[in-house]
């Protein structure tokens, strides 16, 4: 299921009902895919309908509507897993579909433009190391692997690094994943 919520949280609307072929409703979202680029960031895209025909008239499709960038979408993976992306680009393609495609990056993209300027150097636990890095950005740590939470490694990040390649760098030295 993909669905759209403003920027305080609050629920749009739906874009897409179901993973199902068979089940779309005139409208909705298609062509839905996910991507992971070598920095492990995920991007989505897919194309909605600009019209939609009710009653043989064509009528502006609600869901394109309110779609813009800076928007969250709520996707739910084939596994049930959810995960949030911000709206980056709306391409309008007009084209004989008359439909536009839509690319979002994975709200963890947010942390390419912060911590920029920390300087992080310590010899501690995952814990302690992800709380560091993610100090005044908004973010938290989550549920960290039962089989690291004691390990101790050394870590050390420049000015010059963004949280997500810090985060990326502390995966990296835990043999761990985010």
């Amino acid at each position: 299921m993909l669905r759209l919520y403003n920027l305080k949280g609050e629920e749009i609307l739906i874009l897409r009902h179901s993973r199902k072929i068979d089940s779309y409703i005139q409208g909705e979202a298609f062509e839905i895919t996910v991507s992971k680029s070598k920095d492990g960031t995920k991007e989505m895209s897919f194309q909605i309908p600009i019209h939609i025909d009710i009653d043989s008239i064509q009528e502006v499709n609600e869901r394109w509507v309110n779609l813009q960038v800076g928007l969250l979408l709520r996707y739910e993976e084939k596994d049930d897993t959810v995960d949030w992306y911000r709206i980056t680009e709306i391409e309008d393609k007009r084209d004989s579909l008359a439909t536009c495609q839509i690319t979002a990056k994975h709200t963890s993209y947010d942390l390419n433009r912060k911590g920029l300027g920390k300087v992080i150097d310590l010899v501690d636990t995952p814990e302690v190391i992800l709380n560091a890095i993610l100090s005044g950005t908004g973010w938290s740590v989550g549920t960290i692997s039962s089989s690291l939470v004691s390990k101790v490694r050394t870590f050390t990040a420049e000015a010059k690094s963004n949280c997500l390649e810090m985060l990326n760098k502390v995966a990296e030295i835990f043999k761990g994943y985010l």
